[in-house]
């Protein structure tokens, strides 16, 4: 015990047990501080790689977007050629309807010209059977005379105009007598 007095002196067994007192509770503050600081960073290291995760996800993601952003960009280009082709298509073919639209006009017109031609042709020789007939008499019905000035009109509306049916049948019309068919009884 001499080499113990020698080496705490003059301490008290009080003191000793104060000392294994304190000693004790900072060695469980020690050991409870150090199990949250382990908590503390197992969380810190825990989020850590979350974070480093995250970071990942976001640059994966990113790098996608560009990708896709390019695709995109891409197929919006050869929609837009596409279209164009569509357009420049679409606008042969609307020239080409024009075209055969014009053209079914004219061949309209032309049927529709040799059809005048042919109807005054035949009003031409109707009006000339009649004004003969008459012409002979001089005179003629009140019936008579409206089928030949109906006659004349769409004569007329067929194109027919200056002929000898103005000059000549036409004006002498006018001079034959009218004979009503309670005059012949």
């Amino acid at each position: 015990m001499p080499e113990f007095l020698q080496l705490f002196g003059e301490v008290t067994i009080a003191q000793i047990f104060t000392m294994i007192i304190a000693i004790g509770a900072i060695s469980g503050l020690i050991l409870k501080y150090n199990s949250k600081f382990d908590s503390w960073y197992e969380k810190r290291k825990h989020n850590k790689k979350v974070l480093t995760e995250f970071d990942e996800t976001i640059q994966s993601l990113s790098q996608k977007q560009k990708q896709d952003m390019a695709r995109s960009n891409q197929m919006d280009l050869e929609i837009k050629k596409e279209l164009e082709k569509l357009v420049e298509k679409i606008n042969v073919i609307s020239q080409m309807l024009l075209e055969s639209n014009q053209n079914t006009d004219n061949r309209f017109e032309e049927m529709q010209e040799k059809m005048d031609v042919s109807e005054r042709l035949k009003l031409k020789d109707r009006i000339s059977q009649v004004y003969r007939y008459h012409h002979a008499k001089g005179e003629w019905t009140t019936m008579d005379k409206e089928s030949f000035h109906g006659l004349i009109l769409d004569y007329e509306n067929h194109g027919g105009q200056n002929s000898f049916i103005h000059e000549i049948c036409e004006p002498e019309s006018c001079t034959w007598k009218i004979i009503d068919m309670k005059e012949e009884d």
